[in-house]
C-alpha cells in the first residue's frame, strides 16, 4: 500500500484540515525567510519564528555601552523593509524599531 493511500485511509478530514493548516502557516515564513538570506546577505539574525510572526534584530554595529543603534544597523533595517514590503505587503505588516543599542524588524502576518 502506497503512503499517500494509508494516509488517506487513516486519517480523517479534520486531521488532514489541520495538517495542511499548519504547513500554510509555515510556508509564508520560509519565503520570507529564503529572500532575506539571498545576497546581498543582512546579519539580522531571525529572533523568532512562528505562525503569525517573524522577528529580525541586530546591534552588530549599535554601541552596547552608550545604548544607541548603529547607522549601518539602521541603514539596513531600511534595506529590509523596502524587500519586504515590495515581495510581501500585501499579505504582511512589516515595521521597524529600534531599542537601545537593538534594531529589529518584525514581520506579522495580515
Amino acid at each position: 500500500m502506497k503512503f499517500e493511500n494509508y494516509v488517506n485511509e487513516r486519517m480523517n478530514k479534520k486531521q488532514l484540515k489541520f495538517i495542511a493548516n499548519k504547513v500554510e502557516q509555515t510556508a509564508w515564513a520560509d519565503d520570507i525567510v529564503d529572500l532575506i538570506r539571498k545576497p546581498p546577505v543582512t546579519w539580522f539574525e531571525i529572533e523568532d519564528i512562528n505562525a503569525k510572526e517573524i522577528h529580525l534584530s541586530t546591534r552588530q554595529h549599535g554601541n552596547v555601552q552608550d545604548e544607541t543603534p548603529g547607522r549601518s544597523d539602521i541603514k539596513e533595517a531600511r534595506r529590509l523593509l523596502q524587500l519586504l514590503k515590495k515581495n510581501f505587503g500585501s499579505i504582511a505588516k512589516i515595521e521597524a524599531d529600534t531599542v537601545d543599542e537593538w534594531v529589529s524588524v518584525y514581520i506579522t502576518r495580515k
